[in-house]
């Protein structure tokens, strides 16, 4: 007996989570927190040459650290592209980590009602 009509379309089964899912889930995670500090930088040091508070006298110390932001995440995406995956998250996790704590801290300081003057 033949179907009465087009056949249904075929539902492919689940993807199985293969060793490679975990280590780019973590790599997203890293890169967003360092996009995130990457843009707090670039906030502060623009901020900074607005009014004044960046000059010749600390912009060795500006490049430095700005440098130093640029490097990480480059870092991170190039060793990624040469398929070191773990090799790049640990790269991306220098800056992210300190990121995240001390996003948690400031988040501790806000919601936990005490007065911290």
């Amino acid at each position: 007996m033949r179907w009465p009509g087009p056949l249904p379309p075929v539902v492919a089964p689940p993807r199985a989570l293969s060793s490679e899912d975990p280590p780019a889930m973590t790599f997203r995670l890293l890169l967003g927190l360092d996009s995130l500090a990457a843009l707090v930088v670039a906030y502060f040091f623009l901020a900074g040459l607005a009014d004044g508070s960046v000059s010749a006298f600390n912009g060795e110390l500006w490049a430095g650290i700005i440098l130093a932001v640029t490097a990480v995440i480059a870092g991170g995406l190039l060793l990624r592209r040469a398929a070191h995956p773990v090799l790049a998250n640990l790269v991306l996790a220098l800056l992210a980590v300190p990121t995240a704590l001390y996003g948690l801290f400031m988040l501790v300081v806000l919601f936990s009602g005490t007065t911290w003057n």
